[in-house]
């Protein structure tokens, strides 16, 4: 066997080692807030009591990914030293960029489009960029401890769960159950309800992450941080002398994150990982590792192609897949995504807007409405159109397919404590961000106690950031090298394997589920793929002088750069910071009765943002409230006539920044159907135009059963038996297959009514009565 070559030494000058650092602990910062923060993957619009909401916060953390990499190649184009690989990443980027561009020109919801494109570009971006800083064995080292400490503050976090905070929210909700479902606007005795009450006694566990499917997802790729970490120890103590690390350390460590998936109970990741593992346990022990990979690969993807007729075939014909209720509904996300695809096949529906448009093509049985269609395949393809799916599978599948899965003949061996000084960086400028930053995005304490506020100050607060460090430090102390107290670190073909296989059991677990599209699973997955593209032999060589760069390509960067900037926070970041402050404002003053200040904040933000349609819509509403339940705490400025025209102006605006949204035309229908009660003289006129708006709304929602009934009522009230005969019978039919599929899914339950008792009653008798 060839010795490995001994590097210890850095050829880069100080000043670009530097900035490369800096750089590297900024993407790392990232990886680790995004990992211990649950960012929706639609961000929301001032859904949270903050000073910073999931909007900004997403915006703020995708412009550090984007600017860092954008300087990175500033760097690298006037110093000529950076190393960069050539890979197909690049061009599946430009490609997925592409696409994402001409959804959002052709999306109902703009705002929504940008911001969604935004968050899902920037870490795919900085995987790219990642294999450009990934130049030395020490930082994939470093790199890959990160993520497997954050699969330890996972883990604790999950326990946590499990063990007391699911338990505290369990008893508080047996207590009192206003006090869970007020904050959230949840209706007693609706379906809502019965969903949300299933959550809480189901004690869902999902770390930092929305769902346990996307923790569960989170959990395979650190658990196979920790195997490559804890393999390439194994192999060292066979063949170094004297032996490198400790094992029984990194043993324990993988234990415990190993834990954390299985808290989850997700049983689509942990048979993703035992697949994986599979997979694993076969390329380590076969002497063609790179052969027996890319058959892996293949079979996987013709099988794939094979199953998808089957699935489509078994679906049309029964109604559901094999699978529970799990598989049922997922059949009807995937129907219903067919069909928005069908319409839209070229530029899909825009980043963001599948929640509004899925309304369109939901199944009338069906239960939830979703975000988000389930699948690793139909997510891209139905936001972003066929140029968005093929660039994200070109960015995703391509370094699995060319990696080699060869060992590096580089031993490095750091000189003096640099290794130490960059992994103390990596912890110590995380924890910091986190620690500053954790009171602005969480939500302030409501307990009463204070052991309640002590308990709550250490879970949300302090704990996740003492974990984080802690495991970084055992990590490295598992790492350090026997005696000496130094380091020897190399990565050999066992390390990309245990990547190449992680990543694949991620990409096998999101066939059905969309955890990788979630900010904190996609970020980690980019730095995974970094890491594996990074291996390669060829892009751990050492830089290489390039020719000079033209003084006016530099020139030209520069300029897009700062033009890159100016777009990027004047017409992304700021607007919405604005917009969605002042909501959040507008938010507490209604809570406070200033109802009046709640409007001009609105009125406001509506103007800061020309995009979004939350302010508006949200203004609109506001007005049709204050009609309803006029306050006696407000001076009166404007007659209730007044409050009817300022809510049809407001509720104009929402619906033109969101066309295929059906609530801005629901609310236009209650604000001519409140006129025709103003005005008697008018009535007829006014009862038109509500059944128009109303006809529009059900024209985006047509399987809403209280819509159909709306309809029916405005139709009988404008002489219209006919129509309104027929939306009585929809309106029995949609809740009848509704309650059908409630029994199907849930046969120990009491059927709940989707749409109000009284209405569906009063439906039957008017359809009798109509049908005579």
């Amino acid at each position: 066997m060839t010795s490995p070559t001994i590097k210890t030494d850095n050829p880069k000058g100080k000043a670009l080692s530097l900035l490369e650092n800096v750089l590297f602990i900024c993407c790392v910062i990232v990886i680790v807030l995004r990992a211990t923060y649950a960012e929706a993957p639609m961000p929301q619009s001032a859904q949270i009591q903050a000073a910073i909401n999931d909007t900004v916060y997403s915006l703020a953390l995708s412009a550090v990914l984007i600017f860092a990499s954008l300087l990175l190649l500033l760097v690298a184009l006037f110093s000529g030293r950076l190393s960069y690989r050539t890979t197909a990443m690049g061009i599946g980027l430009a490609i997925l960029f592409a696409g994402a561009t001409l959804s959002a020109f052709c999306a109902a919801n703009k705002r929504a489009a940008i911001t969604a494109s935004i968050t899902l570009l920037a870490p795919l971006l900085m995987a790219i960029s990642l294999i450009g800083l990934l130049d030395s064995h020490a930082k994939i080292k470093i790199l890959l401890i990160v993520i497997v400490a954050l699969g330890l503050v996972a883990s604790w976090q999950s326990a946590d769960q499990l063990f007391v905070s699911n338990n505290v929210m369990l008893q508080q909700y047996q207590d009192d159950p206003n006090s869970i479902l007020q904050p959230l606007g949840v209706q007693p005795g609706t379906l809502n309800h019965m969903l949300l009450e299933h959550r809480i006694y189901s004690k869902d566990v999902r770390a930092s992450f929305t769902t346990s499917n996307s923790a569960g997802s989170f959990a395979i790729l650190t658990s196979f941080a920790a195997i490559a970490l804890l393999a390439e120890l194994l192999k060292d103590r066979k063949t170094s002398s004297p032996p490198s690390g400790n094992p029984l350390l990194a043993g324990c460590v993988l234990i415990v994150v190993l834990f954390g998936l299985a808290l989850t109970h997700s049983k689509g990741a942990i048979a993703a990982f035992l697949f994986a593992a599979v997979i694993f346990a076969l390329l380590v022990r076969t002497k063609r590792p790179k052969l027996s990979k890319n058959v892996i690969l293949a079979g996987a993807a013709v099988g794939l192609v094979a199953l998808v007729p089957v699935v489509a075939w078994f679906g049309l014909r029964f109604g559901q897949l094999p699978g529970g209720n799990s598989m049922l509904v997922r059949w009807q996300y995937w129907h219903a995504s067919a069909q928005m695809v069908a319409d839209h096949p070229l530029t899909g529906v825009g980043g963001g807007n599948f929640a509004t448009l899925y309304h369109r093509y939901k199944h009338a049985c069906a239960p939830e409405t979703i975000t988000d269609p389930h699948s690793l395949f139909l997510s891209p393809l139905t936001q972003y159109g066929p140029l968005g799916l093929l660039g994200f599978l070109i960015i995703v599948l391509a370094p699995l397919w060319r990696t080699s899965l060869s060992s590096s003949n580089t031993l490095e061996r750091p000189a003096g404590t640099r290794f130490k000084k960059l992994a103390i960086a990596c912890i110590i400028a995380p924890v910091l961000v986190m620690l500053l930053l954790r009171p602005f995005i969480i939500p302030p304490s409501t307990a009463s106690t204070l052991d309640e506020k002590l308990y709550i100050l250490f879970t949300d607060y302090i704990a996740p950031a003492v974990t984080f460090a802690v495991g970084v430090i055992l990590l490295m102390k598992a790492l350090e090298t026997v005696g000496n107290n130094g380091y020897s670190l190399q990565n050999t073909s066992v390390t990309a394997i245990a990547l190449f296989a992680g990543l694949l059991g991620v990409l096998i677990h999101n066939l059905i589920d969309f955890a990788i599209f979630e900010p904190g699973v996609l970020t980690t997955f980019c730095a995974v793929l970094a890491c594996l593209v990074a291996l390669d032999l060829q892009t751990l060589r050492q830089p290489k002088a390039v020719r000079a760069t033209p003084g006016w390509l530099k020139a030209a960067a520069i300029g897009a750069f700062l033009i890159i900037g100016y777009g990027y926070f004047n017409y992304a970041l700021l607007p919405v910071a604005k917009s969605t402050a002042k909501i959040a404002k507008a938010r507490r003053s209604i809570e406070l009765g200033w109802v009046y200040l709640a409007h001009n904040l609105l009125t406001d933000a509506t103007e800061d943002d020309a995009l979004s349609p939350d302010a508006p819509a949200m203004n609109g509403r506001l007005y049709l409230q204050r009609f309803y339940r006029p306050s006696v705490q407000q001076p009166q400025m404007l007659t209730r006539l007044d409050w009817l025209n300022e809510a049809e102006q407001a509720l104009f605006i929402a619906a033109q920044r969101n066309p295929e949204d059906y609530k801005n035309f629901e609310s236009l229908a209650d604000v001519y159907s409140l006129r025709a009660k103003l005005h008697p003289d008018q009535k007829n006129h006014w009862l038109n135009e509500a059944f128009a708006a109303a006809s529009v709304a059900l024209s985006l929602y047509p399987g809403d059963a209280e819509l159909h009934f709306r309809l029916a009522q405005l139709a009988e009230e404008t002489g219209q038996p006919d129509t309104a005969l027929k939306h009585y019978r929809e309106t029995v039919q949609i809740e009848d297959s509704f309650r059908k599929q409630f029994r199907l899914m849930y046969p120990d339950r009491q059927v709940i009514s989707r749409m109000p008792s009284d209405k569906y009653l009063l439906a039957k008798k008017r359809l009798e009565a109509l049908s005579k």
